[in-house]
């Protein structure tokens, strides 16, 4: 079980690369030049080609880290006692801040689209 929780952890360290590769990626779009008549440059493509890789690369990755550790018995404990933050809304001190301050946002941001 022990080799599972090491290579789960690998798997998931690399998908976490994966996704900030397609992250940088987004990042050099603006500094590629475009030609005149609309066609594609090679860079162009190989940034495209790395967003792409980054993310189907990460998405596989993070479902064999799952694969990997769903029947890790840390695992299962931990998923009994914890919700997902997503359903633990001001569920804690923290929580609250950053609860509050992204309504407030929300709000803001409605209000000033109206």
């Amino acid at each position: 079980m022990k080799t599972h929780k090491k290579i789960g952890r690998k798997t998931f360290l690399i998908s976490i690369l994966s996704f900030l590769l397609s992250a940088v990626s987004v990042f050099l779009l603006p500094m590629v030049k475009g030609k005149e008549d609309g066609s594609l440059t090679s860079i162009e493509i190989l940034i495209g080609s790395l967003f792409w890789l980054g993310i189907i690369l990460g998405v596989f990755l993070f479902y064999l880290t799952w694969r990997f550790i769903r029947n890790d018995s840390q695992y299962i404990e931990l998923k009994k006692e914890h919700k997902p933050a997503v359903w633990a809304f001001f569920s804690t001190r923290f929580g609250r801040i950053v609860d509050i301050a992204f309504l407030l946002s929300v709000f803001l941001v409605v209000v000033s689209n109206i």
